[in-house]
């Protein structure tokens, strides 16, 4: 829904680090402009913004029930409607998070606690 559910909402919102590495996952394309306004979303839901040292995006599958409850809920031509389109952007997004993904997960990881350390 273009922002992080109720329960990581109330743990972000009450996070009070001095650093802050945010992770998240959606369905979309991380790269996509909606991907970019959900963590925009996320960053904004932080109480001290200044505290992130990196931030990364996953693409995860979308649960089926989700899906199925988007097609009743919007008719067809609406965004989230059932279409050809969006029913090959559920299809790519069920295929992660794959080994890239982790890969990059990983490496992101790294590069926060090098960066932390003083390394990077």
């Amino acid at each position: 829904r273009g922002t992080a559910n109720a329960e990581a909402r109330a743990v972000m919102e009450g996070l009070h680090n001095e650093h802050i590495a945010l992770f998240a996952t959606l369905g979309a394309d991380p790269r996509s402009e909606h991907g970019k306004m959900c963590l925009e979303h996320g960053i904004a839901l932080l109480p001290d913004q200044d505290a992130i040292v990196g931030t990364f995006l996953c693409q995860g599958a979308v649960d089926p029930k989700v899906i199925e409850m988007m097609y009743k809920q919007f008719p067809a031509g609406h965004p989230h409607g059932k279409s050809p389109k969006r029913d090959a952007l559920h299809a790519r997004a069920a295929v992660h998070p794959d080994e890239q993904d982790l890969r990059d997960a990983a490496d992101f990881a790294a590069s926060v606690l090098k960066r932390l350390e003083g390394e990077g």
